[in-house]
């Protein structure tokens, strides 16, 4: 027989609504996708991972995984369907070379990108592939039990990095039901939900640029927030503000959601702790050249300059 599929990843399924009937709806990822509940999620989930195409959801609606499309079968009327999931890979096996001797990776690699130390166990979210398939970017989201967290070489990097795909494979069961754990039991994958107000995003692996208007009355209230945060401890008529935009990088903030989670979970009461969580503005500059991999890759010491700030 063939090998088996692999086991369901904690994801998300959405249908898409009218713009006219949003209202009625008390859970709307924006623009207009309604989430299924949790029985729908989880066979929509097993039959994509299955590639089993159609699947019948109700007497009255059928699912075309394959096509992202669910059907009224008396009308005939068809929604599109979202599937939202961290694209996540744990590690399969020791890298084949030791760090200190540096990785083979593609020569259009930017020198200052790091390569990423890989433990046997550790979940990572990819970032994005590099051309030729066989590398990627990524982040860590679940460290391996006992992995080592001591700063590796110049070059290398334990929290985000370079590494190659054949050193990795799909999570096992056992591997997604800590991650789950980890981000808060069943209802783990709305964890990484993005914020509400965040705007839909045309590719969830790269950052995009959202420009706030402070006459618009859906932005107005954010870009208030962020001036005045800005401007908390600096005499504001010696600045002017040109524009503020939101990044909105949908890999590093499931990262953060992740790192969130755990780091909660530590606490006796973590229920308590999620409310006590303090999330703080901080600020700073850099030159122009380093913003784009700030943005796309996050803060990585290998892109600081003088005096090691960025």
């Amino acid at each position: 027989g063939g090998r088996a599929g692999p086991p369901a990843a904690p994801a998300r399924w959405y249908w898409e609504e009218s713009p006219a009937r949003l209202a009625a709806h008390p859970v709307v990822k924006p623009p207009y996708w309604i989430p299924y509940d949790d029985a729908a999620s989880a066979r929509l989930e097993k039959a994509f991972v299955a590639r089993q195409g159609k699947i019948q959801l109700t007497a009255a609606y059928e699912a075309d995984v394959e096509r992202m499309l669910q059907t009224n079968l008396r009308t005939g009327f068809s929604r599109k369907m979202l599937r939202d999931a961290p694209p996540v890979v744990p590690v399969a096996r020791p890298a084949s070379r030791d760090v200190e001797q540096g990785a083979d990776r593609p020569s259009d690699i930017d020198a200052d990108e790091p390569c990423m130390v890989l433990h046997v166990g550790s979940i990572v979210q990819i970032a994005r592939e590099h051309d030729d398939g066989k590398w990627a970017f990524g982040s860590l989201m679940m460290p391996a039990a006992g992995a080592p967290t001591d700063t590796p070489p110049v070059g290398w990097s334990r929290d985000q990095g370079w590494f190659e795909m054949e050193n990795t494979e799909v999570p096992s069961a056992d591997q997604l039901a800590e991650l789950q754990k980890a981000l808060g039991g069943s209802g783990g994958a709305s964890a990484l939900d993005p914020p509400a107000y965040w705007d839909e995003v045309k590719d969830p692996l790269m950052a995009e640029l959202f420009r706030l208007d402070p006459r618009d009355a859906k932005t107005r209230d954010e870009y208030n927030r962020v001036l005045n945060a800005f401007m908390l401890t600096l005499n504001r008529s010696n600045f002017r503000i040109y524009s503020i935009d939101r990044v909105q990088n949908v890999s590093l903030w499931q990262s953060y959601s992740v790192k969130k989670s755990q780091i909660c979970a530590r606490e006796e009461d973590e229920s308590k702790a999620l409310r006590k969580y303090v999330r703080c503005w901080l600020f700073h500059g850099c030159p122009g050249d380093i913003v784009p991999k700030i943005l796309q890759q996050g803060f990585n010491r290998s892109f600081c300059g003088k005096n090691a700030t960025f």
